[in-house]
């Protein structure tokens, strides 16, 4: 994290690998030319997923440098929070925690921490959180900013997060950091849903009535007011989960649930399967850049569809799909749905099955063949398939990673009471609270404490039909309810 500021301040940059010395501008011409034209030269070169052109670039150093140069009084001093929160956050690691904050201060000119290595990890980020969060308005939208578990590296894990089969570098730190509060030294994933989109996009709490947050500075407590909306009763995969046990039965028994419930009218007047499209594609990464449109575009609706063709297909061809998919396959397609095109039908699922099955064999024979023409064109090029491959010599089909991306750290879940459809990190469980807070743009999902009355903070939700205030009116002039999170 160090060499971040140490870059920023120095008077001058000298580049050197062995003899060779290179400026600074040239090595910033060149990942800026890198971050322009290079997937195209490199990922002919590299497996589909491994590019990382865009990761600690030196063109984006540079430009902090120069904004910082430009200001000599301010310097970076507003760029203190989005680069502790969000940005170096990510791409950017240190051996003690407690420099995710100290390293910032000289080059954004912070002067509200006092450095203490001497302090316990969990007391110097809580300090500076609660600090935040009483001083800053708005502040509580920054809870959008905690990670979720299964990326922490200083707090426990919880017996969801323990599915997630990641090897973790850096083992977990016991120490007393309050569910409220970010671990810093994490990156944050999933992106927080009030800073991806842009200023304002949600309001759920419609023009009800805020109740400043507080704090308890003895028992380090987080003081919240608002409402219960609803509780979590059936959560889908993760996309690690996805990508392991190859199923989509919980998705697929989530989708039974909301049409069996709705019929074909969600409480948006939609289709309850556009509402699972449009919410799996919150917060996710098609392509290799963050999705920023809200609402999602209706070619993510197309990718939704191939996605789950193909995965229901896979399961007649790949061995090692079937399995859970088996089942999902056939629950689906039995259960007699209303389709709107999003959910194929068992003819088309066979014939994509077959393309599937040609596609493969012919590309086996072509890499046995060592890529000989036969007729002048190539096996298996010349196939009328759905699917594309998306890279050289990846089988893997251009919507297969959708569900992976989507999920990524995340899942879909199920209200208990009114059935609604949403998206929560990765850690959520059944029988999770949803909440809704005045002044939070987003619900939040808390966990009671057995035995207790206080809450866990699990992080920020996505609920298709209540981000823009459309259930608010039923708590006009309610009493708020009080939540107190350790």
């Amino acid at each position: 994290m160090w060499i971040f500021q140490e870059l920023i301040v120095a008077k001058e940059i000298v580049i050197t690998c062995g003899e060779q010395v290179m400026e600074w501008n040239d090595v910033r011409n060149i990942s800026q030319a890198l971050s322009a034209f290079g997937y195209d030269i490199m990922i002919r070169y590299s497996r589909a997923g491994f590019w990382a052109a865009e990761s600690n670039s030196p063109h984006r150093v540079a430009f902090w440098r120069d904004q910082y140069q430009s200001k000599p009084m301010e310097r970076l001093r507003r760029q203190f929070g989005p680069f502790v929160l969000t940005l170096n956050r990510n791409d950017f690691q240190c051996s003690n925690g407690r420099d995710m904050l100290y390293a910032h201060m000289g080059v954004c000119n912070y002067n509200r921490i006092v450095p203490d290595y001497k302090k316990p990890l969990g007391q110097v980020y809580t300090e500076f959180w609660a600090d935040v969060l009483e001083r800053v308005p708005t502040s509580i939208n920054f809870l959008t900013c905690v990670e979720d578990t299964s990326c922490s590296v200083n707090r426990s894990k919880s017996a969801t997060c323990s599915e997630d089969l990641v090897q973790e570098i850096t083992a977990p730190k016991k120490i007393p950091l309050p569910s409220w509060v970010p671990d810093f030294q994490a990156r944050l994933e999933p992106a927080s849903l009030t800073q991806h989109y842009y200023s304002d996009c949600f309001l759920a709490p419609g023009n009800l009535e805020e109740i400043p947050l507080r704090i308890d500075k003895i028992e380090n407590h987080l003081i919240l007011h608002g409402f219960l909306f609803d509780t979590v009763a059936r959560i889908s995969e993760s996309g690690q989960e996805l990508i392991q046990n190859n199923s989509i039965m919980r998705i697929a028994l989530l989708m039974e649930d909301v049409y069996n419930h709705y019929g074909t009218s969600y409480p948006t007047n939609e289709h309850p399967f556009e509402a699972i499209w449009k919410t799996m594609a919150i917060l996710t990464d098609i392509t290799g850049e963050k999705d920023i449109d809200y609402p999602p575009s209706l070619s993510i609706r197309k990718t939704f569809a191939d996605w789950l063709l193909y995965i229901l297909a896979s399961p007649r061809v790949l061995q090692g799909k079937r399995n859970e998919n088996e089942k999902a396959l056939e629950h689906i397609l039995n259960a007699g749905f209303d389709t709107t095109d999003l959910i194929p039908s068992l003819g088309t699922v066979k014939l994509e099955a077959e393309a599937l099955r040609l596609y493969l064999h012919a590309k086996t024979r072509r890499k046995e063949s060592q890529g000989t023409l036969l007729a002048g064109r190539k096996f298996g090029d010349d196939l009328q398939l759905t699917f594309q491959p998306t890279g050289d010599g990846h089988v893997g089909m251009a919507a297969s990673s959708f569900g992976d991306r989507a999920l990524k750290r995340m899942r879909l879940f199920r209200t208990k009471e009114r059935y609604f459809i949403g998206k929560g990190l990765q850690s959520v469980e059944v029988g999770d609270e949803i909440c809704i807070i005045p002044g939070a743009q987003v619900p939040f999902i808390l966990r009671k404490i057995p035995g207790t009355e206080r809450r866990k903070f699990i992080g920020q939700a996505y609920v298709h039909g209540v981000m823009h205030g459309e259930v608010s009116s039923q708590w006009q002039g309610c009493s708020h309810q009080e939540f107190v999170i350790e």
